[in-house]
């Protein structure tokens, strides 16, 4: 038995078109050429569309304040929670309570009732650092390190503070959280 021939235009005949592939009736002619890159296509425009409205949806959740992610520093409120830190180590320095009470919130100013004003202390506290500020709603917290005295008897301590936003100023709160006095 002999094998059909397979001339210029049978169906086997190779085309100068890779991805030509012959008619269903076998005339060897290019049918239409399969998109080799079509799926990719089609699965890249799926993911650019997704993220588009991933990031309309995170937005709006963002802007109306209801995103279900809080806003962690560096954040542009860091500045001022650096700010209410230092407040505080100087109020706890000069020992005035009326500076003491105004540098924490509402729920620690009980707290200096009973406390009268002493002179200064005599090795104030210093803030080396104030890191690791994360910010939700009107709570924050954030990683002080303070030192005390110089030389060999310079001694270093790291605190964590909680603060609370209260009429649009930061507050050292132990009562929301861990803060601790600078000693």
């Amino acid at each position: 038995m002999t094998e059909p021939s397979r001339g210029a235009d049978g169906p086997g005949a190779q085309h100068g078109d890779p991805g030509a592939v012959p008619d269903a009736a076998g005339s060897g002619r290019p049918a239409q050429r399969r998109d080799v890159h079509r799926p990719a296509l089609v699965l890249g425009g799926g993911l650019a569309g997704l993220g588009v409205a991933l990031g309309a949806v995170f937005g709006a959740l963002y802007e109306t304040g209801t995103a279900p992610f809080g806003d962690a520093a560096p954040s542009s409120d860091s500045g001022p929670v650096a700010a209410a830190t230092q407040t505080w180590v100087d109020a706890m320095n000069s020992q005035k309570v009326d500076r003491m009470r105004a540098s924490v919130c509402a729920g620690d100013q009980a707290k200096f009732a009973q406390d009268q004003d002493k002179p200064p202390v005599s090795e104030p506290v210093r803030i080396d650092s104030v890191r690791d500020v994360s910010i939700t709603g009107g709570t924050a917290t954030a990683t002080m390190t303070a030192s005390v005295g110089a030389g060999e008897n310079k001694q270093t301590q790291d605190f964590s503070l909680t603060y609370k936003r209260e009429g649009g100023t930061w507050k050292v709160c132990q009562s929301a959280g861990t803060a601790q006095a600078p000693r």
